[in-house]
């Protein structure tokens, strides 16, 4: 819906639906029964490698890197849309949450902290 800002016509439906169809996929390729940090590694391996979303390194500091269906489309982010795009793998049973560095954001398994 930030998007919307930039982009009032934005189908936000679609890009919902878009990241619940990437879920649909990586559940179907994710056996539950899988360690934690084998289900992560399924994760990290089918959005940056099967996928290919990556940072944007060439334009950081484009305003485009802000928006989720600029980061959808192309693949192509900043790290805290890339990390919340990773936090989505809750969605197939993960036990991920946002992480607050000074100055960063990322996505870590909380499991983490019980163990």
């Amino acid at each position: 819906m930030i998007a919307q800002d930039a982009y009032p016509a934005l189908e936000v439906d679609r890009y919902l639906g878009d990241i619940e169809r990437m879920a649909m996929r990586l559940r179907g390729r994710m056996p539950q029964t899988s360690a934690v940090e084998e289900r992560v590694a399924a994760l990290n391996q089918f959005l940056f490698e099967d996928l290919g979303f990556r940072g944007n390194t060439d334009e950081y500091y484009d305003p485009r890197n802000s928006y989720l269906n600029d980061v959808i489309d192309p693949k192509v982010g900043i790290p805290i849309l890339v990390s919340i795009l990773t936090c989505g793998g809750r969605r197939v049973g993960l036990p991920l949450e946002g992480v607050s560095f000074p100055g960063h954001f990322s996505c870590g398994c909380a499991c983490a902290r019980a163990c």
